[in-house]
């Protein structure tokens, strides 16, 4: 049986790409940008700003993750 060079790996073995998660943590970081944007103008965010430290750095988290999830191969 002939398989197509992005189904397998460097070894010959069947891989199975994980684009569900990919997708999944990608939108996470969507997320997290549109929050990061609309409470950039709220009085609370700039007065504690480490609450807008924090969904950057969830965001940040999310598109690592996404790289990964992009990367990586499953069998």
């Amino acid at each position: 049986m002939q398989t197509r060079a992005r189904e397998t790996d460097a070894s010959g073995n069947p891989i199975i790409r994980n684009w569900g998660a990919f997708i999944l943590f990608l939108l996470g970081a969507v997320f997290w940008a549109v929050t990061v944007v609309r409470n950039l103008g709220d009085p609370f965010h700039q007065r504690y700003p480490e609450n807008t430290y924090v969904e950057v750095a969830g965001g940040v988290l999310a598109l690592i993750a996404a790289f990964f999830a992009f990367t990586s191969d499953s069998l």
